[in-house]
């Protein structure tokens, strides 16, 4: 007897879900550029000679009036594009094509980067067009009103309507959980796209906390308050810095923004013949400047060390590693104590991390100049300075990481460095 087993094919189990809600055809003629509507032309890559974006006209059918856009996100238990794409194929059959590129000479659509929908009617006024959007990389649930011409009822019959519904699917897709193998899916998706395709994308964990940094920044330029800059002295109960508490925050982005990108490259560009597991404490849990220091070493792409010891810029890593460990680990710093000094009849608190002292080994010189490698770090002292001098920081390690990275290496993380996401293609591929 044979040892294969034959899988059987996989089957929906719909019950009534089909029979309660039918679909209805929608209109797809006349797919146009000018039917996607300008605020979410910003959700598509740039066209190019090659191909054009269409969609089809916005409405489903004549006359409706969009009453709601409902993530599916938000709006479902189960968040699973591709789940709920097929258990509405297994209950539907194909999808209509609502939009994606197309060839301008042939006029024929990219099929991989097109948009699905299906319409489906939940009540006699009501349809919800389930449907992708921006390339398949958003899937929403869209709410129609057949009848613009009572809108207040129409809105009131939608409300109800449109719970039942959601909670009716995600009744479903429980039942239907079996349509979705993360293992199995993905190694076959990995044996069906070319390798001049990216197989998956990886968050630019960088580039978001960069310009996370970057607004919180910008909210304190927003808001200007005078602040004391003054330090709690014993039995005071003042109120939090709040600047002094934005500041820090966006200082703190800035320094993670920089280890989450010595994190991708390590990630991305890790050599063959070393196991991301066995390295790891190289890899990914070292200390940040050993890390920077072994680039080259493990990683593809460099052609030089990225940071050599005897330079500016190693000078400027090692104070913002410092400063970096202080701030993210809470550490208690000399700045943080606060001395009591009897003059007379009288006791002084003196403060090293405020307090003027002309040189020594606690207080700050009131000279103090940009070269000093010295930053507070204390919350009522950082200011907007300080801020700018790590950002300022955090640029020219990376800036100096790229320029280690040869030619092919250093234009392929250029084209990502700033998006919101990176494809897995390697330089070389």
């Amino acid at each position: 007897m044979s040892s294969k087993v034959t899988r059987l094919p996989k089957k929906a189990n719909p019950g009534r879900f089909a029979e309660r809600y039918s679909r209805v055809e929608r209109d797809t003629e006349r797919p146009s550029p000018d039917n996607i509507p300008e605020h979410e032309r910003r959700y598509y890559s740039a066209e190019s000679p090659d191909f054009v974006y269409v969609a089809v006209p916005h409405a489903p059918v004549d006359g409706a009036l969009l009453l709601g856009d409902l993530p599916a996100k938000d709006a479902l238990a189960i968040r699973n594009p591709l789940l709920l794409y097929r258990f509405l194929q297994s209950l539907y059959g194909d999808p209509e094509i609502l939009g994606g590129r197309i060839d301008p000479e042939s006029c024929k659509m990219f099929g991989m980067t097109s948009d699905w929908g299906f319409c489906i009617e939940i009540d006699e006024e009501i349809l919800v067009e389930i449907r992708s959007l921006y390339e398949n990389s958003r899937t929403t649930l869209r709410v129609w009103g057949r009848d613009p011409s009572n809108l207040a009822a129409t809105r009131a019959r939608a409300g109800t309507a449109v719970a039942a519904f959601v909670e009716e699917l995600d009744a479903a897709l429980a039942q239907n959980r079996h349509l979705f193998n993360e293992k199995e899916d993905l190694q076959t998706a990995q044996d069906q796209i070319p390798d001049s395709v990216p197989r998956s994308w990886v968050v630019n964990v960088a580039s978001e906390r960069y310009r996370a940094a970057l607004s919180l920044w910008a909210l304190t330029r927003e808001h200007e308050n005078e602040r004391d800059g003054l330090v709690l002295e014993p039995g005071e109960r003042l109120r939090v810095d709040n600047e002094g508490a934005i500041l820090l925050s966006a200082t703190t982005f800035f320094l993670v923004s920089l280890e989450a990108f010595v994190n991708t490259l390590y990630t991305l560009l890790l050599k063959p013949d070393f196991d991301e597991r066995a390295y790891e404490r190289i890899a990914s849990r070292g200390d940040l400047d050993l890390r920077i220091l072994s680039l080259h070493a493990f990683c593809r792409g460099f052609r030089s060390q990225a940071i050599r010891t005897d330079t500016a810029t190693w000078r400027t890593l090692m104070w913002l590693r410092e400063f970096r460990n202080d701030i993210v680990h809470g550490n208690i710093t000399a700045e943080h104590e606060v001395h009591v000094v009897p003059e007379q009849p009288f006791v002084f608190y003196y403060h090293p991390g405020g307090d003027y002292h002309p040189g020594g080994d606690l207080g700050r010189a009131e000279d103090t100049s940009q070269e000093d490698d010295y930053l507070p770090r204390n919350m009522n002292c950082i200011s907007d300075g300080v801020v700018q001098r790590v950002k300022d920081a955090v640029d020219e390690v990376r800036d100096e990481i790229i320029a280690a990275m040869d030619e092919a290496t250093r234009a392929w993380v250029e084209g990502w460095v700033g998006d919101h996401i990176i494809p897995r293609l390697t330089p070389g591929e």
